[in-house]
């Protein structure tokens, strides 16, 4: 009878340790299950990311083709508006020019000369911004060289002096004499 009690008991204990085995299985299984549908819903995240990334990229791709025709477009425009604009200009300058030569009281070869003055002031706008687009195409590269402030702040302010004093505005320039001259 003790032999029947310890084969119960041992069958007791066996039984035990598989109902626990089992519970442990079934935990690892939950766990496993659960580790499979996080990488499964991460890989889908990934896809799906992975997705808009090209969706993107073909987007920005289009994108800067648009941009790149735009600029040569914009160029374009720009170099046939110089053409245009250039070739009055340069009629009103020679006319100018002509005039400048001409018998003229003070007060007219002044304004003769503003004339002539911002005509070229105009024309060397004009070739600033195309400079602007070949250097925005790449097509032209800048070398930095000296130039005269104070020749270039005084020609601003003979353009515009008459303007001023016309509208009964004191006007005046002064470039301090300890100013460095070249830049």
């Amino acid at each position: 009878q003790h032999v029947l009690h310890w084969i119960g008991q041992q069958q007791q204990q066996h039984q035990d340790e598989k109902a626990a085995l089992e519970q442990l299985a079934r935990q690892h299984e939950t766990a496993l299950q659960r580790e499979v549908n996080a990488h499964k819903s991460a890989q889908e995240k990934l896809q799906k990311l992975a997705r808009e990334l090209d969706n993107r990229n073909r987007q920005l791709n289009e994108s800067l083709l648009q941009s790149q025709s735009a600029d040569k477009a914009k160029a374009e425009f720009l170099a046939n508006m110089s053409h245009e604009i250039r070739t009055p200009l340069n009629a009103v300058i020679g006319v100018a020019s002509l005039l400048d030569r001409s018998q003229l009281s003070d007060r007219q070869r002044q304004q003769v000369g503003m004339i002539f003055e911002s005509g070229k002031s105009l024309l060397t706008t004009l070739n600033d911004v195309m400079d602007y687009v070949r250097i925005e195409a790449g097509e032209i590269t800048l070398d930095a060289f000296p130039f005269n402030l104070a020749e270039a702040v005084s020609a601003v302010f003979m353009r515009h002096r008459e303007l001023a004093q016309a509208r009964g505005l004191e006007y005046s320039f002064l470039y301090g004499e300890s100013l460095p001259r070249l830049f």
